[in-house]
This record gives C-alpha cells, sequence and structure tokens, in this order.
C-alpha cells in the first residue's frame, strides 16, 4: 500500500488522548489514527446506506397514503 503524509493541527490534550489510546491498544500511533479514520467513514457509509432505506420507506409509505385515499375515493 502506498502511504501518504498527512499532517493536522489538533489541541495538546487531544494528541495526548490519542497517544494514549494508541499506547494501551499496542498499536503505534499512525495504525491508531488509521484505523479511527477507517472505522468513523465505514459508520458514515452506514449512515448513508440508512438514509436511503430510511428515504425508500418514507417514499413507500406516501404512496400506500395515496393509494388508500384513491380507494377511499371510489367508495
Amino acid at each position: 500500500m502506498d502511504r501518504s503524509q498527512f499532517n493536522i493541527k489538533i489541541s495538546k490534550d487531544l494528541l495526548i488522548r490519542i497517544k494514549r489510546q494508541a499506547m494501551m491498544s499496542g498499536k503505534s500511533l499512525t495504525e491508531h489514527i488509521t484505523e479511527l479514520i477507517t472505522n468513523s467513514l465505514s459508520e458514515n457509509d452506514i449512515k448513508n446506506s440508512n438514509y436511503s432505506s430510511y428515504e425508500k420507506i418514507k417514499d413507500l409509505e406516501e404512496r400506500i397514503l395515496t393509494i388508500e385515499s384513491i380507494i377511499k375515493a371510489k367508495l
């Protein structure tokens, strides 16, 4: 895998917390941050797919309500 350098500015407190987490998990700082970012992106993908499902369900509900109103009007 090709690697690139990515520089960011964060607070000293946050850096200390991240370093502590990395040490506790037995990973290098790079490995730990890469894992955190990867997990975050995966969670966002799940949220986006759930949003699509939500929109589909909402669309189906609206269509059912429309059909119900058409049937009631014909009775």
